[in-house]
C-alpha cells in the first residue's frame, strides 16, 4: 500500500542551497545590525511603528 520513496543523492542539493541561503540573509542581517552606529539605533528606535489611536 505504502511505497517507500528513493530519492537520488542529487536531490540532496536543495535543501543544502536553501539553507546557506537562508543563513548568508540572516547573517548579512546580523551583520549589519552589530555594525549600527548609535546615532542609527537612537533614530530606529523613535520610528512610529503603530497609530497613536
Amino acid at each position: 500500500m505504502f511505497r517507500r520513496l528513493l530519492f537520488d543523492h542529487w536531490v540532496s542539493i536543495f535543501p543544502l542551497i536553501s539553507f546557506v541561503v537562508s543563513a548568508t540573509v540572516y547573517f548579512a542581517i546580523g551583520r549589519q545590525a552589530l555594525r549600527m552606529k548609535p546615532e542609527q539605533v537612537e533614530r530606529q528606535s523613535r520610528l512610529p511603528f503603530e497609530d497613536p489611536s
